[in-house]
């Protein structure tokens, strides 16, 4: 049985009584239900030919079966019919945008009586169906896929081909199984993560009780200051702050906004005794309780050195930027002095960023690895989402800020040329990708692996990075997921710092990038790397 809608017209109407009179012997008229496509005339036919004389301006290519396909008359009339379906061997479907073709009937158009008579001696000649319709049965059974065999027809689906609507089996393929994968119900939070971590080693890890508190009071802290950074221009944070840090750099408003929260976070821990931001210019000792309301109750056994938002230039154009931490345990015996922060950064025993982009992404290790948290809005914590992260061997890209060219020493301008223009048979030139903002540019290098490098040149001749609470952090993420990272000289990590602003020369990444860039500053005697197809010969 076969389907042609045809449409306009209501109950009774001149065009119900039209197609019922054309219809005869031929078809079964129905009135469709419902708004847009489904609304109008319905007529159901066997004999696609018989029906088509009916019509005039409309080419047989118009009528198409259900699924969308064109068929022959003799090929859909010797189609069997489907098995639980109401229709039967042929669905011919006109659409309302062919509501052109207009009926030979003269009630419908209205013709002269000498056309009526022609088209009533057409139909009374015409022979009898073949396939007589079949009386509505009053209690059909129901079809367990009539909805979706309604809803695939209507958008001209074929549902009778094996797919998500129509599986070959439907014991072992359920609905779209083989496109669906179920979110996971373990969710690993952060909180989850360390103390789990500080279980399986207990004598390795600087991860115990104290230290997730600590890191719970930072994760909140990032959260806060995501949220802030969020709604920057909502509420009037963008734009500077009218004041300069130590380094003579202009503080935005959310610099400041975000070193409060950070050092008022802290405190409150409990588990704190020296911090060092970089917005200050001393370092702030967390003192005994005194009489008041003060929340200081006791003093930690840790120290944190961060930068509240690195990056803090491209705030108002909304690049990525982030907040650098490093942890260190207070010395046996102190009561936390400025001793227990100006130590190397070897001697810390957790470091991380979070950053704020389209996501808020927090990366941290505790000494054994380095994992990645995703933030999730709906439940507010940080999921992990980056476990086990680990730099290549080598990459493909060097982050570094080529403005500065023509302060660079001549030895790290022949390391550039020599990954811009490399020399080796096949080799390709490296992808140069530079944020501005150290979060965002050590981030993509961690999971994509090559070369970050701020180095100190004619101008800033102990380089820009801050040891402290930049390159400590970084280096010690960069180490611990199997890169490299050197001032140039030394290994960043082993430098003792005499001061808490101090600075130096910073490049990190991956293992065989680094080491082709001790080769060029003359620091490392150069590697052979004849006969290996997948290396790159320095050229220098």
């Amino acid at each position: 049985m076969g389907l042609i809608r045809h449409f306009g017209g209501a109950a009774n109407g001149p065009k119900w009584k039209a197609v019922r009179r054309a219809a005869s012997g031929i078809a079964s008229v129905r009135l469709g239900i419902g708004s847009g496509s489904m609304r109008g005339i319905r007529v159901f036919a066997r004999d696609k030919a018989a029906w088509a004389g009916k019509f005039r301006h409309c080419p047989q290519s118009r009528f198409q079966t259900r699924p969308g396909k064109l068929h022959k008359a003799a090929q859909a009339q010797a189609q069997p019919a489907r098995k639980g379906s109401a229709l039967g061997p042929l669905a011919i479907e006109i659409p309302r945008q062919q509501a052109g073709c207009t009926l030979r009937d003269p009630v419908t158009v209205g013709r002269p009586a000498t056309q009526t008579a022609r088209n009533k001696t057409a139909s009374a000649q015409a022979p009898p169906d073949r396939h007589p319709l079949p009386p509505p049965a009053k209690t059909a059974a129901r079809d367990p896929a009539g909805p979706l065999r309604k809803r695939a027809t209507r958008s001209k689906i074929n549902v009778d081909q094996a797919g998500p609507l129509n599986p070959p089996d439907s014991k072992q393929h359920k609905m779209g199984a083989e496109d669906y994968s179920p979110p996971s119900t373990d969710i690993i939070t952060l909180t989850r993560h360390v103390l789990t971590e500080g279980f399986k080693r207990r004598e390795e890890s600087a991860a115990s009780g104290d230290l997730t508190i600590l890191l719970s009071s930072l994760q909140t802290t990032c959260k806060f200051i995501e949220s802030n950074v969020r709604k920057a221009s909502l509420i009037n944070l963008i734009g500077a702050a009218g004041n300069t840090n130590v380094q003579g750099e202009d503080q935005k408003k959310l610099d400041v906004l975000s070193n409060e929260i950070m050092i008022n976070a802290l405190r409150a821990s409990g588990k704190t005794a020296v911090l060092v931001s970089e917005e200050d210019d001393e370092a702030i000792f967390v003192g005994e309780k005194e009489e008041g309301g003060t929340f200081e109750s006791t003093k930690g056994k840790y120290c944190v050195v961060f930068d509240p938002l690195d990056g803090s230039s491209n705030i108002d154009a909304g690049v990525n930027i982030g907040t650098i931490f490093g942890i260190y345990l207070v010395k046996d015996g102190s009561k936390g002095t400025l001793e227990d922060v100006l130590r190397p950064g070897r001697e810390m025993v957790a470091a991380g960023y979070c950053m704020y982009g389209s996501s808020a992404n927090l990366v941290l290790t505790t000494g054994n690895g380095v994992n990645g948290y995703t933030l999730d809005n709906q439940i507010g914590e940080f999921i992990l989402t980056h476990p086990n992260i680990r730099l290549p061997n080598r990459g493909k890209i060097y982050s570094i800020n080529e403005g500065n060219s023509m302060y660079y020493h001549e030895p790290v301008l022949k390391y550039l040329d020599s990954i811009k223009f490399p020399k080796g048979e096949g080799a390709k030139p490296y992808s140069a990708r530079y944020i501005g903002s150290m979060v965002a540019d050590v981030h993509r290098t961690l999971l994509y692996g090559g070369i970050f490098g701020y180095p100190d040149d004619k101008k800033s001749k102990s380089g820009k990075l801050r040891m402290l609470y930049e390159a400590f952090p970084m280096a010690l993420l960069t180490e611990q997921a199997g890169g490299l990272a050197t001032t140039g000289t030394e290994r960043i990590l082993d430098i003792q710092p005499t001061s808490i602003h101090q600075r130096c020369p910073v490049f990190l990444g991956s293992k065989e990038d680094v080491q082709d860039l001790e080769v060029a500053l003359d620091v490392r005697p150069a590697r052979n790397t004849t006969g290996s197809s997948n290396r790159r010969p320095t050229g220098i």
